[in-house]
């Protein structure tokens, strides 16, 4: 399995007002919405996603793979307890999975990728 570190995803209440926010930093590029739910912006390189979710978390790692499936059923074989793979309605293909601290790790395919 072969991945790479693609970004940081940050856990909001507000999803409008901090879509707002990070829509001002300089050079932040708005590459894709889901109205209401998800924000991606590329920021120099790196991808900055704000998500709307409930929870303890605040935020959770994001790691491609080019195998999504095969990532999947290799840390299954590992003994790694991650959520089945699903596609999105932005044709984001992933699955989660945390570590023993609770941080959500997430792999996938994401878009313009």
């Amino acid at each position: 399995m072969s991945v790479t570190l693609y970004g940081i995803a940050l856990h909001v209440a507000d999803f409008e007002k901090s879509k707002e926010f990070y829509s001002r930093i300089p050079g932040a590029e708005l590459l894709l919405e889901v109205p209401g739910e998800f924000a991606q912006f590329r920021i120099g390189t790196a991808h900055l996603n704000v998500v709307k979710r409930e929870g303890p978390e605040k935020f959770h790692i994001e790691i491609e793979a080019k195998d999504v499936d095969g990532a999947y059923q290799e840390l299954r074989g590992l003994g790694f307890d991650a959520s089945e793979p699903v596609t999105h309605p932005w044709k984001q293909r992933d699955f989660e999975f945390t570590d023993p601290d609770g941080n959500i790790l997430q792999i996938g395919k994401f878009p313009g990728s």
